[in-house]
């Protein structure tokens, strides 16, 4: 009897897992009776092939964006580069292109630490699994007041998202978040509960472009 092919066989093996996946996303999807945490957009598949290793390019780079969901919270986003850089703000896009949040200063929106720890970083969350993270985790009866948030780990041009509302993410979720979170340094002026007078003018302009870029959205729809 003629053996299998390897690379047949892998491909069997493959399909039968990803097939089983759906199966038992479908399964908890249906049930609710089921543990509270739900999860979509499970890649199986990737669950089974090797991690890329891939080199780290000085443009790589790790974002995440952050909302604790009620006010006086300040949603903020944060991307680091494998070069160092930092880009940060106070602001998070919403599907729709809604930006929630009043913007930084130019001033306040960039800062750098050494190339070799960021990529280091990235180079960890990548080799510790994040392609094989759900894009969603949240309960099965989320509200907007647990907060939400997402990162996205770019390398060579592919990205890979995760967005947790629920109140336990996987912990390879958390350990990136918490670093994330560790390099933010948002100005008190867009952190304070009482803010200044000329800040509330600058968030009251942004809102109403905000309103206006909205508008002019819709009203081009047919």
């Amino acid at each position: 009897m003629a053996r299998m092919k390897p690379r047949r066989r892998v491909i069997i093996i493959s399909a039968f897992i990803l097939v089983i996946g759906l199966l038992v996303e479908g399964y908890i999807y249906f049930h609710p009776e089921l543990p509270r945490l739900t999860s979509r957009g499970c890649p199986w598949l990737a669950r089974v092939m090797p991690l890329p290793h891939t080199s780290i390019a000085r443009r790589d780079y790790i974002e995440m964006v952050s909302w604790q969901g009620k006010p006086p919270t300040t949603p903020y986003t944060i991307r680091l580069y494998a070069d160092g850089q930092i880009e940060q703000d106070s602001t998070i896009s919403l599907p729709g292109g809604i930006t929630l949040g009043c913007p930084l200063r130019d001033a306040d929106r960039h800062r750098q630490i050494p190339a070799a720890e960021a990529s280091a970083f990235i180079r960890k969350i990548r080799d510790a699994g994040f392609c094989r993270l759900c894009i969603i985790y949240q309960e099965r009866d989320p509200t907007i007041d647990s907060g939400y948030s997402g990162i996205v780990l770019t390398i060579a041009g592919k990205q890979n998202r995760v967005f947790n509302t629920s109140l336990s993410p996987p912990p390879l979720f958390v350990e990136a978040s918490e670093h994330l979170r560790s390099l933010v340094s948002l100005p008190e002026y867009a952190t304070a509960t009482q803010p200044s007078r000329e800040r509330m003018q600058d968030c009251a302009r942004f809102d109403m472009q905000q309103a206006q870029s909205l508008s002019n959205r819709l009203s081009k729809r047919p």
